[in-house]
This record gives C-alpha cells, structure tokens and sequence, in this order.
C-alpha cells in the first residue's frame, strides 16, 4: 500500500463544524502546508439525514456533533460526509487506493452511481491497456481493451454506452487508430484516419477532435459512431513560429453554445469555430512554449506555460481590468511540472510531478488549496463524479496507482 496523506485540514475540524452549525464564531481555519496551499476544513451542512432541515435544530446539533465523533468517517468535518472507504483526518478525508500498477496515462469516471471508474495503462515496454473497476470496489479490476504494440492516446471518452480512445504506433510515424467499444470493451471497432496523429484529442457530446501534422497541420472532427469517411479536416493557417518545429500541446473543445475549439502549440494558444472556420491566435511571444495543459469554461480558458505557471484569458484572448494577458492565477512551480489541469464546477485542480500533490483553486484565483500527498510519484489525471475525485500517480519507475477522495 502506497503511503498518503491528507494535509492539515482544520484544527478540531468536528468541533468547528458543529460551531458553525448553531452559529457560534469559528476560528481561522488556514495551514500553510504544502506548496503555497491553505487547506480549508469542511463546514457542516444542514442538507441530509437527521440535519435535513430547512435550520438546524437543537437535535440536529446534538446528533451531528454525536456523529462526527463516533462515526467520523462517514461524517467527516460536516452531517453525512462520506469518506467513500478513506479514513477521517483532522476534518479531512484521505484517498483510498483504487489499484496498483502500471503507470496510468488518463482516468474517466462513469457517472451512475453504479457505475466504474476506468483508466489506461502503457507505454513504450509493454502493451497498452485500458481497465475498470466498479466504483463500489467490491470487485477487482478487470481489462477492458489491450492494445498491443499501439500506445494510448488520451484522453479516454465516454458518450452513451460508448467508450472512445485514439490509439498511435510507438514512434511519430506509427499507425493511428481510432477506437470505440462498449463500456466492457465488447464489440470493439477501429479505423484508421488519414494523417499522422500527435498526442491530442478532444470530445465533445457529438463528436472526437484530434491534432494532425501530415499531409498537412489540421484538426480532424469525427461524429462519435459515424462512417470513417464523414471524418472533416481543418486544415490550419500558419502560426507566428517556425513551421518546421511546430507541435501540438493540447486541444480542449468549448463547453458553452459557441461551439469552439482551443488548443496549444509550441508558439501560441489558438481558437477556432466547430465548422472549421475563423481561426484566431490568442497569445504568443512571451508564452511562446505552453504547456501541454489546457481547460476551458464558458467565458474563459486556463492553461500552463512553459514556466508551470497557470495563467487565464477570455476567449477572445483578453483579460479585462488586469495590466498583464495572460493574468497569472498561480505563480510557476519550476522546476517542478504542473499537470493534469482540470475544471470542477467552480473549482479548477491540478497535479505537481513529481512531488505527488494534489491541488485546487477558485476559478477567480482565491482559496488555493492542498488537498493531498501521494508517495509513488507525481498526480498524472484528474477526473470526478458527483461525490469525488478519482487521480492518478505515476513515478519515473513507471509504476503508479489510482486514487479516490470524496469531495
């Protein structure tokens, strides 16, 4: 069992809970440990079980208080907060191991709660896989897909009761395929695209985006299903660097009604409409080598530059109000790696690698927080259902795990 731990979340978390509830004054709850992180302790909610009502009671006081001390892991820090099979620490839940094993390359969550957690493995010494488990964990995990000599390409999809993943060949020229299968790998389907395929793929609800340098730099859209010959190709204008060393990084498609298309290249962050038209570049020059990390919300788009730093601008490439675009929302965390940037909600989480943190942070900036510590390795995936988030740690041994942490 790899060791990990929750990072001081709250000073008498239970007691300053049941402080809130009946609305007595609570003190600060902030640790500076980890990298820059305050850690937040959980407040109580009147919003389950006996705490079900409209205002808290006196006996929804006196049993949540009861509760948090007598059965903390199923209401830690507030009524009803699960830990989901973790332990209860100082207000804080502490991931649970979900397997053990090769070092995982993308993570995705189904999200019934009946559902299964699913992740791929591989690299360039052994086969790819992709595997599951029952987010119950009442069962082992099982192979869904292994694919040979081909590496996984993330991220995984998910749409209907369809699974959906780019496999490409162990070298830049190798074969690319496109797959999709049912949710336990039966009556699997593949194709193959025209064009070499570099390590970036987008979904959306209708369709798969992927990054091509050859014959010539495109984004190709496939409707998720369709015959491999409605696959489109956008073929892309020219950016300010050389073409010669351009690269793809990372391509995220927009969540909104403007149906857009963002991405990453070694010399700037470029948009463009879901019909393949419009294409604008939004930043360059100083962020002339981002990083390969990239999310997007409705208004806005996070990603992280070549100095691990997360900065933020609108869509249009702007950032009202502020002296400086890109706005820096978390200052660079060289020469450790920023990874696995990810969207929430309201609440944006990312990985450090290889020192196995995992954090989160408003969308404005505020609240930056040290959720926990991994110790095989650095937090590689992040993905989330309703009640928890489920990350991967991969080390340079290329072994790694996946974890789950309520929320």
């Amino acid at each position: 069992m790899v060791g990990v731990a929750v990072l001081g979340i709250g000073i008498a978390a239970a007691w300053v809970a049941c402080n809130e509830i009946v609305g007595n004054e609570s003190p600060t709850r902030v640790d500076p440990s980890g990298p820059d992180g305050e850690v937040d302790a959980p407040v109580a909610r009147c919003d389950g079980g006996t705490c079900g009502q409209d205002a808290c009671d006196g006996p929804c006081v006196i049993d949540c208080r009861e509760a948090m001390v007598t059965d903390p892991d199923n209401h830690c820090g507030s009524c009803e907060r699960s830990c989901l099979g973790g332990k209860c620490e100082d207000g804080g839940c502490t991931p649970v191991e979900v397997s053990e094993g090769s070092y995982p390359l993308d993570v995705l969550v189904d999200p019934a709660s009946d559902g299964y957690v699913y992740w791929a493995t591989g690299n360039n010494s052994g086969p790819s896989r992709i595997l599951r488990r029952p987010k119950s964990l009442q069962s082992p995990p099982e192979t869904v897909f292994e694919g040979g000599t081909q590496l996984f390409s993330p991220p995984l999809g998910m749409a209907g009761d369809h699974l959906y993943w780019l496999m490409h060949g162990p070298s830049a020229n190798g074969r690319t395929t496109v797959n999709w299968a049912n949710k336990d790998g039966s009556s699997w389907q593949s194709f193959e695209p025209e064009g070499n395929v570099w390590t970036t793929v987008a979904q959306d609800p209708a369709a798969l985006y992927w990054t091509a340098l050859e014959p010539k730099p495109a984004i190709r859209r496939w409707p998720l299903g369709a015959d491999p010959s409605k696959v489109a190709a956008w073929w892309l204008e020219p950016g300010p660097g050389n073409p010669a060393s351009r690269r793809f990084l990372a391509i995220e498609a927009e969540p909104g009604p403007n149906e857009r298309i963002f991405w990453l290249e070694s010399d700037g962050v470029y948009r463009i409409e879901k019909n393949g038209t419009r294409q604008k570049l939004l930043a360059h020059d100083f962020y002339s080598a981002p990083g390969s990390y990239l999310a997007v919300t409705k208004s806005d788009i996070y990603f992280v530059t070549s100095d691990n730093q997360i900065v933020r601008m609108n869509h249009d490439g702007e950032c009202p109000g502020e002296k400086v675009c890109p706005e820096v929302i978390v200052p660079s965390y060289s020469p450790k790696n920023v990874r696995a940037l990810t969207i929430d909600d309201d609440k944006l989480y990312w990985g450090v690698y290889p020192d196995g943190y995992l954090m989160r942070i408003d969308l404005d900036g505020t609240h930056l927080v040290t959720l926990a510590k991994v110790n095989n390795g650095g937090v590689v995936g992040i993905a989330f259902d309703d009640r928890a988030i489920y990350f991967l740690s991969g080390s340079r041994s290329g072994k790694g795990s996946v974890w789950r942490m309520a929320k």
